[in-house]
């Protein structure tokens, strides 16, 4: 896991070198959506840091909620839609026509600022 750690931290470093400012929670409406949108295209071509050098999940047994959730595409209560984000979409062509699943992000963003974030302040 050190390999995966040394890319964690190596992408926490960038992200705080584009970000210096954003501290801990690391809570998006402290950036602002803009700043966030931003942060998130100057990114988006970092791989994840827990992928082995075949692409390959090292974690994938123990993966985090938003791992778990990227694939799906989701629509909220509100009537919101967010499409199928996965990357690896391509790779299983049944999956971009999976329907959406229920999920309640409203009530998600409420909670978001209290999480605990593993960045270092």
């Amino acid at each position: 896991m050190a390999r995966g750690e040394a890319r964690a931290e190596a992408l926490v470093a960038r992200i705080l070198a584009l970000e210096p400012g954003w501290t801990a929670p690391h809570a998006i409406a402290d950036l602002g959506e803009a700043r966030f949108d931003r942060l998130s295209e100057a990114l988006a071509a970092e791989p994840c840091p827990l992928l082995d050098p075949d692409g390959r999940c090292r974690i994938y047994e123990d993966r985090p909620f938003v791992c778990r959730l990227i694939g799906l595409g989701m629509h909220t209560p509100a009537g919101g839609v967010i499409e199928n984000a996965c990357p690896i979409q391509d790779h299983f062509p049944g999956y971009a026509d999976l329907p959406p699943v229920s999920f309640d992000l409203e009530s998600f963003e409420e909670v978001e600022p209290t999480t605990r974030s593993p960045w270092p302040t």
